[in-house]
Order: C-alpha cells, then sequence, then structure tokens
C-alpha cells in the first residue's frame, strides 16, 4: 500500500552548492522547458513551530518508507496542500 503525501514542500532554487546536492539525495523534482530544476519534498506531516527549520515526515522517492529531514525556513519556497487540501503556508 502507498503512503500517500499531504504536504509538498517546494525548495528555492538558489539553495548553496553543497545543500542542494545533498538535497538531492532526498527531494523529487520538477524540471521546466529551460533545463531548471525545482526540487520539492512529498510530505505526511510537516511542522513549522521551531523558528530555524521546517520539520517535515517526507516519503522516499523509491522505497514506501518515510524519514525525518529538517530543512531550513529560508530554503523553502513554498508549501501546498494540507489534510482538507487547502493550501498552507507560514
Amino acid at each position: 500500500m502507498a503512503i500517500e503525501d499531504k504536504f509538498h514542500v517546494f525548495l528555492k532554487s538558489n539553495l548553496p552548492p553543497l545543500e542542494r546536492k545533498l538535497l538531492d539525495l532526498y527531494c523529487r523534482r520538477i524540471v521546466a522547458e529551460s533545463g531548471e530544476e525545482l526540487l520539492y519534498l512529498a510530505c505526511t506531516k510537516i511542522d513549522a513551530s521551531h523558528f530555524v527549520y521546517l520539520a517535515v515526515e517526507a516519503i522516499d522517492t523509491v522505497e514506501d518508507i518515510t524519514f525525518d529531514l529538517q530543512v531550513r525556513h529560508d530554503w523553502v519556497f513554498f508549501i501546498s496542500g494540507a489534510d482538507s487540501k487547502a493550501p498552507i503556508g507560514f
């Protein structure tokens, strides 16, 4: 049974090179016609209560498992989805 995602956390495209390379291991991607890639995490839970990072329970891109990850708030472009499917943000 596949894990259902409730949120998508899109990351900014101008991440520092080392951090982008590391996050590339965990993120899914959308590729524009220009070739630019936008990384995002498909998540089951998010927690924006910490002042430095966004804590997420993300879905692995290959296996049907989840994992915890913390991403700095200033790297987040936007968040979409919710239990009610209404957009959320901070």
